[in-house]
């Protein structure tokens, strides 16, 4: 992870230089990459600059496969919604001149490396703890001041399942409810890894987890990368608990802030389905909210 962490920056730098030369030569690429910033600024910040719309490609060019592998799903790319928005931009970037294997052949064995130790670890915590290490050393590597900006820190498990705890203690103490009662939505503002929906999710009963995980729990982050993660885990989560692969349909790529204002429903949230989880996630009656301790501060 020493050596991954220190071959990012010089990939994302490559990758950098294709991106701006195939502004300068590729018509259609420039129309892809304007229509992605567009909905990105739509749905994530009104000023966000086109350097960070290249670093969500960059971030997703360099760990999708890892995302895929490690957790043994194939279709991520193509039941992620925000992932199927991205990999239309990368077609067009490298549909000219470069090869997006080739390129890439220079992480083969950090890529083969990672993908054999996940192949020994059997425990779903365990992996959720890997793949977590994983995330932030790629984070530490490619981008220390985002890094630093929003405290990619991973809060220790002992920690969430405490907050966990304390919140079904309120619920039932104060409000005679619970996190598996219906109509309790629970949303986890910004989600990360999905640390806490996956801890929530193991403190609710089987027999009530799937209605939840198809209409009460709600998750939103505005950082490609944790986003990606975090839908890996809970949808892990969900299949060890029921032994069924579902899409996660409470995950947003959405600033939460943003959703406060009156005027965001205007604006597509990248993707026709991804705006569509929002919108419901805006209607929906917010009973807790529960999320990683602002480390930052």
């Amino acid at each position: 992870m020493a050596d991954f962490q220190q071959q990012v920056p010089d990939l994302g730098r490559g990758l950098k230089q294709i991106i701006d030369a195939e502004r300068k030569a590729n018509p259609a690429f420039v129309a892809a990459f304007t229509d992605f910033a567009a909905l990105c600024r739509a749905s994530l910040n009104p000023n966000l600059r086109n350097e960070a719309v290249e670093e969500m490609l960059i971030q997703h060019l360099l760990t999708e496969r890892l995302l895929r592998t490690v957790f043994k799903n194939p279709d991520f790319i193509r039941r992620n919604a925000i992932a199927r928005q991205i990999e239309v931009v990368l077609d067009v970037l490298f549909s000219r001149s470069y090869s997006r294997d080739e390129y890439l052949g220079s992480l083969e064995r950090f890529y083969r490396a990672i993908e054999d130790t996940a192949a020994t670890i059997t425990d779903f915590s365990t992996k959720q703890k890997f793949l977590n290490t994983v995330y932030e050393k790629f984070f530490q590597g490619f981008c220390v001041k985002v890094a630093d900006t929003h405290g990619i820190v991973y809060t220790p498990p002992p920690i969430v399942r405490f907050m966990v705890a304390s919140v079904e203690w309120l619920l039932k103490t104060h409000f005679g409810k619970s996190l598996a009662s219906p109509n309790v939505h629970i949303l986890d503002p910004f989600g990360g890894t999905g640390n806490f929906t996956v801890h929530t999710m193991q403190a609710i009963p089987k027999t009530a987890l799937a209605h939840k995980f198809a209409h009460e729990l709600w998750t939103n982050e505005i950082m490609l990368l944790p986003y990606y993660v975090g839908c890996m885990n809970i949808e892990h989560a969900f299949f060890e608990a029921t032994g069924q692969y579902q899409p996660f349909p409470g995950a947003c790529l959405v600033d939460t802030f943003e959703t406060a204002e009156t005027t965001q429903h205007e604006f597509g949230f990248m993707s026709a389905e991804n705006t569509d989880r929002v919108k419901r996630q805006k209607k929906a009656p917010i009973f807790v909210v529960m999320s990683n301790p602002p480390y930052n501060a």
